[in-house]
């Protein structure tokens, strides 16, 4: 039975293939070098330098890695930073509206509520800026959460932080942006509301990880991902910002493995309908 279906799977493929390599040769094409997918999945086996993301560090950390599909970081150190960031080339704009989502499993994460007279600071971070530069920043400590909104980030109503245990398991950390407040949900439960402050930043631009001199932390990414205006390009399956035959291949390759990121249409199925649902988006192109 598996192998006859193998062998289905096998000859629809090459059926697909054969119809749609010149819509895929364009595609590819007017897809070079644009960064059109909005995350990072550890699941690929790949760090988020391979899936057009920035490693930005200064000190001495752990190098980090991906074992089993998920990226352990740290323990990073007081010394410095180690982040990875990201620059669209769309624009975020907050009064349409921005998601970033993390799903996480905190070792440890430090908690400074002075960090040297220049406020509060957490060893992990996850941010989000828009068209104007201006940003909300994430702070996940192993007790506390926060939302910073300026700089220097002081407690308080504009910049939020309350006691939460974040260690122990696997938890989905949701900022959602819309105009100048933010909400912060964690395993779909709202925890922290923020109004945007002052803080300027580069412009749409994500980031995530060690983002303070003052942090230290040791996190497990499970994945992360970032949701503006502009529909990222779905069907770039290997995250390396190109659309070529290669994202085909591994989608085959994943959709006969069974595996869940092969679950196109996210319907909590894997079936024939995830595979038409690719075609679709890559004959579509980015």
């Amino acid at each position: 039975m598996l192998q006859a279906l193998s062998l289905a799977r096998g000859a629809a493929r090459r059926a697909v293939m054969a119809s749609v390599v010149l819509v895929a040769l364009f595609a590819g094409t007017r897809a070079m070098g644009q960064p059109y997918w909005f995350g990072y999945e550890p699941s690929l086996g790949t760090l988020p330098d391979d899936q057009c993301w920035e490693l930005v560090q200064n000190g001495t950390h752990p190098a980090p890695v991906v074992t089993g599909g998920v990226m352990q970081i740290g323990t990073t150190t007081t010394s410095g930073t180690q982040y990875w960031s990201r620059v669209f080339n769309e624009e975020v704009d907050f009064t349409r509206g921005a998601v970033m989502e993390m799903r996480l499993e905190v070792i440890a994460s430090n908690y400074n509520a002075t960090s040297g007279g220049s406020g509060q600071r957490a060893g992990f971070y996850f941010s989000v800026a828009d068209k104007n530069g201006r940003r909300f920043n994430v702070g996940i400590a192993a007790n506390k959460l926060l939302i910073a909104t300026s700089d220097p980030t002081p407690v308080g109503a504009a910049n939020p932080s309350i006691d939460f245990v974040t260690t122990g398991q696997v938890r989905t950390y949701r900022l959602e942006v819309l105009g100048t407040t933010a909400r912060l949900y964690v395993d779909n439960e709202l925890k922290l509301t923020a109004t945007q402050g002052q803080l300027s930043s580069i412009a749409n631009r994500a980031y995530f990880g060690d983002g303070s001199i003052y942090g230290t932390s040791k996190v497990l990414v499970h994945s992360a991902r970032v949701l503006v205006q502009n529909k990222p390009c779905y069907s770039d399956f290997n995250r390396d910002c190109f659309l070529d035959f290669l994202d085909f291949d591994d989608f085959v390759e994943a959709f006969q493995d069974g595996l869940e990121i092969a679950d196109f249409n996210g319907d909590g199925f894997l079936d024939f309908q995830d595979f038409d649902a690719f075609v679709t988006d890559f004959e579509a192109g980015c």
